[in-house]
Parts: C-alpha cells; structure tokens; sequence
C-alpha cells in the first residue's frame, strides 16, 4: 500500500485515468451551465477544498489570490457597465456634449457579475486539482493511441512550463550567488534579466535537442511502436465508475426539470417548477464536489485504522 501521506500525494491521482477526466468533466460541466448562485457556491467551495488537498500550499495561496481578483474585477466591471435590474442603487447623471446622460447602478448587475466571478474562481480551482491529479502518463494513456501528437503537446506543455520555472529560479539564485544581480535602476534589471533570459533560452534549446533525441530512440511516431501503459481497472474503479454514472443521470435529470433555473434580470427570482426536486438536486451536487474530500477522508481514516493495528 502506498503511503501518499509521506509523498504528498493525493488519493484521488490512484483511480484510473478514465475515471479522473470524467469526474472532472462533470463538476466543469455543472460549474459552466448552471446560473443557480447556490450551485456556483458549492463549486467553488468544492474546488476550494478539492485544490486544497491536492496541491502545495504556496500554489493553493497563489490561485486564493488570483481567484479573489477575478472575482472582483468581474463584480465592479459588470457594476459599472451593466445597467439592467429593477434594484437601483445609485443614479448617475452627467451632461456631455450638450447631451444628458443618465447611468443606473443595480443590485443585480452587481450580484451577476460576482457570482460570474465566483465561477470562474471555481473553475480556476478545479483545473488547478485536475492539473496535479491528471500527470502526463495519464495523458498519455487517455490520448496516446487515438491522438498521438495531441497528446504529446499537452504532456510537453504540462511537463516543461514547470520545469522551466524551476530552472528560471535556479538560474535566479546562481546569478544572485555570482553578485550579478545588482543595483535597482530599471537598466541594471534589464541587463540582468537578459543574462537570465539567455540562459534560460539556450538551456531550453539544449534540451529540446536531447528531448528530441530521446524520441527518435524510443521510436516515436513509428507505426510498429507499441503503448505501455501501467493502469489497470480495479474494483475500486468499478464503484467509482457506477458512483460517476449515477450522479451524472441524477444531475441530467434535475437540469432537464428545471431544478436549479435563476433568472438575474430584471429581479433575482429562482425559475421552479418543484422545490422537492430542487433540494434532492441541491444534495446530489453537494455529493458530486464532495468526493474529493470523501475519498480523502475514508483512505486516512482507513490509514490510521491500519496504523493503530500495528
């Protein structure tokens, strides 16, 4: 049994690689095409606690603070230049080339472009989970075979983005180590950040070249090359499979009934036909974005269950 706790690593990466891009091809789904405010929250908040598991701290802190500024850039942009609802809250009148304008501030135009915001916090939240959870050799897996160049751009731009930001802050330290880096006028960091720059170039081009080289001795793109692939189906992949299915025919059937319609303009009024169906719609999302932090909690309690025993 491997003990992600020491490795950092999460326990939803250990189900197979099918079942990972169709749990997170649902919660997007529901994140995308629903207005219901009490959907978008939960969203976010399972995101939110989806990311947190998954990811370093440092990197959870840094989507915290790019999320929050989206959300209010998307609140005070709709605010200001969207002027529809019935909830005026300010009135702005101003005279300009011999022509009165008038410009009207709603509450639902600022409760709009919030909970868009929020949205988009939630999304940025769970590609940030599906990005640590989904590795390149799942990619590889999931698109090798049927879109063989696709995934060999997607594994290359998952794999070196990050690797070239260590390498820019290794080069980074070398530089300030060597008393290169110097001086706070604007030309001093220019000249410093094209050392940098040039370092970092050229590294990248020396191992495109090796990379490249690699591929050529693996056979790669040759039509006699066969896929190894270590990921096999488990029972436990078995029931989390029927879990997904069973979720998403459930979501299906709320989405076709209405369940979570809301209208913004001109009030905020929720469009329902049921509210029974509504709240049995509202616990089976509440279930979908929670399964991170179920699996999660049922391998550490199994964990400590199996620590206690020894």
């Amino acid at each position: 049994m491997i003990n992600h706790y020491q490795e950092d690593e999460s326990v939803l990466g250990f189900y197979h690689p099918v079942l990972l891009l169709s749990f997170y091809c649902l919660v997007l789904l529901i994140t995308m095409f629903t207005d219901d405010p009490i959907v978008r929250t939960l969203s976010f908040l399972g995101g939110l606690s989806s990311c947190y598991i998954t990811v370093d701290r440092d990197t959870f802190f840094k989507n915290l603070k790019l999320g929050s500024f989206l959300v209010f850039i998307s609140a005070l942009s709709n605010f200001l230049f969207i002027h529809s609802g019935a909830t005026i809250l300010y009135i702005l009148k101003f005279k300009l080339f011999g022509k009165n304008f008038r410009y009207l501030f709603t509450f639902e135009s600022f409760v709009y472009g919030f909970l868009f915001g929020i949205m988009m916090f939630a999304m940025l939240m769970w590609f940030q989970s599906l990005n640590k959870v989904l590795t390149t050799d799942k990619v590889n897996y999931l698109f090798g075979r049927s879109f063989p160049k696709i995934a060999l751009i997607l594994s290359m731009v998952m794999r070196f983005l990050p690797m070239y930001q260590r390498q820019l802050r290794t080069i980074q330290q070398a530089q300030e180590g060597l008393g290169q880096i110097q001086g706070e006028r604007r030309i001093e960091k220019a000249k410093s950040g094209t050392t940098i720059f040039g370092s970092l170039f050229s590294w990248a081009l020396e191992n495109a070249i090796e990379t490249s080289d690699s591929m050529n001795a693996r056979g790669f793109g040759l039509k006699s090359r066969t896929n190894f692939s270590i990921f096999k189906w488990r029972s436990r992949d078995i029931l989390f499979s029927i879990v997904i299915i069973f979720l998403s025919s459930c979501i299906l059937y709320f989405f076709t009934q209405e369940s979570f319609k809301f209208n913004y303009y001109s009030k905020l009024h929720y469009v329902r036909k049921d509210n029974l169906k509504s709240i049995l719609g509202y616990c089976v999302v509440i279930l979908t974005f929670s399964i991170p932090v179920l699996v999660e909690v049922k391998e550490w309690l199994k964990w400590r269950y199996l620590v206690s025993k020894i």
